[in-house]
C-alpha cells in the first residue's frame, strides 16, 4: 500500500477501489494543487512489455476524449517500475454504490443517468473507442448530478490490433455481451449490451442474469431469454421491458444501431409519460439535473465522496385523501354546530315568550273604574212568553 508516499510531484492520500487494470487512488497534484486520481497498473502486467505498449498507445488516444460525461485522461506517468494514469478525480460516487445502498432508482432518475451514459458512449464511439466495460462501477455519479463515465483502461481502439487472447474474456462477467463470450471482436453493440444490463439493475436493484459459476452465467448470456422488469416494481411503465430486450438481444444486429439511437428512444418514451405517472422525481423532462445540498446519500467515512440526498418521494395517494377526508369533515361539522346553535337559540326564545306571565293591569286604566260610582242594576226585561217567540228560537239559558 503506498498511501501516503510520494510519486513525483503526486501525493498518495487514499485508496480508492480497484479498476480493470488495477488499483486506484486519490492524490493531490502538488505543483498544480489540485486532486486527481492515479489508476496503477498491476505490477505484475507492468513486466509484460506487450501490454505496456498498448497501454501507452490507448493512454494516447484516450487523452484525446473530451466530452463533459467522461473523466478526462491528464497524463501517463513513470515512476521507478510503476505506471499510472493521471485521471480527472471525481467528487462523487459510484452508481453500483447507490444502488446496493438506496436500493433501486426511481425510474426517471435512472433514465436521466443511462441517458448521460449514453452520451458519453455516442461520442466515444463517435471517435473509434469502445469502452468494453461498461457497469455501474465504471459510472461515477458527481455531486451535482452529472455522470462520468471512467475506467476505460481496457477500451480498445477500433481498428487497431486485437489484444484479448483465446480463453481469455476482457470485461466483467455480469455485464458482458454475447459476443465476448464467444471472443468475437466487441464492437460498439457490445457496450449497448452492457448498458442495457446497467439500465435493469437500476431498475430494479439486481442483474438480470445470475450464476452458481462463471459458466452458468456465461450460458445464460448466450441463451438465455432477457427478463422483464414489470415483475420487480409495478411503478415502471412498460414499455421499458422492450427497451431493455432490445438493448440486450443476443446479436447485434436487434440491438439499437447506436448509443444515440438508444438514448433518443429512452428520452422519447420518458417524455410521452403522462405527468401523473412521475412519483418522487426531481426530474422533469429533457433530464436536466437539479442540484440538491450533499446530505445522506452517501455511507460514513466517504469524506471525498458527496451526493445529493436520496429524493424523498411525495406523500402517498391514501395519505393526500386522509387530509381531504378530515378537512371536508371538519367543515361539515362546523357547519352543523353552526345550526344546531342557532336552532336552539330560536327554542330557546320562543319557550321564554311562552312562559311568561301576563302583565298586569295598569292602575292608571283601572282607577277610573273604581272611582265611578255604583251604578244600579237593573233587573233584565221577562222573557216574552213562548209563543212569542220566533220559529225555531229556544229560551236562554238562566
Amino acid at each position: 500500500m503506498i498511501v501516503g508516499q510520494t510519486l513525483g510531484q503526486y501525493r498518495i492520500v487514499k485508496h480508492l477501489g480497484e479498476g480493470a487494470m488495477g488499483d486506484v487512488y486519490h492524490a493531490v497534484d502538488e505543483l498544480l494543487d489540485r486532486d486527481v486520481a492515479l489508476k496503477m497498473l498491476r505490477p505484475a502486467l507492468a513486466h509484460r512489455h506487450d501490454l505496456v505498449a498498448r497501454f501507452r498507445v490507448e493512454a494516447t488516444t484516450l487523452a484525446k476524449l473530451d466530452h463533459p460525461n467522461i473523466t478526462h485522461l491528464l497524463g501517463l506517468v513513470k515512476h521507478e517500475a510503476d505506471l499510472f494514469m493521471v485521471m480527472e478525480y471525481v467528487n462523487g460516487e459510484t452508481l453500483s454504490d447507490i444502488v446496493q445502498r438506496g436500493g433501486p432508482l426511481r425510474w426517471r432518475e435512472a433514465v436521466a443517468w443511462v441517458g448521460e451514459v449514453l452520451a458519453a458512449l455516442e461520442y466515444a464511439h463517435g471517435v473509434g473507442v469502445v469502452h468494453r466495460d461498461i457497469k455501474p462501477a465504471n459510472v461515477l455519479i458527481r455531486r451535482d448530478g452529472r455522470v462520468k463515465v471512467t475506467d476505460f483502461g481496457i477500451a480498445r481502439v477500433l481498428g487497431s490490433a486485437r489484444s484479448t487472447r483465446e480463453g481469455h474474456i476482457i470485461g466483467t462477467l455480469e455485464y458482458i455481451a454475447p459476443e465476448q463470450i464467444r471472443g468475437e471482436d466487441a464492437t460498439a453493440s457490445a457496450d449497448l449490451y452492457s448498458t442495457g444490463v446497467l439500465l435493469y439493475e437500476a431498475l430494479t436493484g439486481r442483474t438480470p442474469y445470475s450464476g452458481s459459476t462463471d459458466y452458468d452465467l456465461m450460458q445464460q448470456h448466450i441463451n438465455a431469454p432477457v427478463p422483464t422488469v414489470q415483475p420487480m416494481s409495478s411503478d415502471l411503465p412498460a414499455w421499458f421491458d422492450g427497451v431493455i430486450a432490445r438493448a440486450m438481444a443476443k446479436t447485434p444486429a436487434e440491438r439499437f444501431a447506436s448509443a444515440g439511437d438508444f438514448r433518443r428512444e429512452l428520452v422519447r418514451l420518458a417524455d410521452a409519460e403522462p405527468a401523473a405517472a412521475i412519483k418522487g422525481t426531481v426530474l422533469g423532462p429533457g433530464f436536466t439535473p437539479v442540484v440538491v445540498p450533499p446530505a445522506t446519500r452517501l455511507g460514513p467515512g466517504s469524506a471525498e465522496n458527496v451526493l445529493p440526498p436520496k429524493r424523498l418521494a411525495p406523500p402517498a395517494a391514501s395519505a393526500v385523501r386522509r387530509v381531504t377526508w378530515q378537512q371536508w369533515t371538519s367543515a361539515t361539522c362546523a357547519v352543523i354546530v353552526f345550526f344546531g346553535i342557532a336552532y336552539g337559540g330560536t327554542l330557546l326564545m320562543r319557550s321564554r315568550r311562552t312562559d311568561q306571565p301576563a302583565p298586569a293591569a295598569s292602575p292608571v286604566a283601572v282607577q277610573p273604574v273604581l272611582e265611578q260610582q255604583p251604578q244600579p242594576v237593573s233587573a233584565p226585561p221577562p222573557a216574552p212568553p213562548h209563543s212569542a217567540l220566533p220559529h225555531g228560537t229556544s229560551h236562554p239559558r238562566t
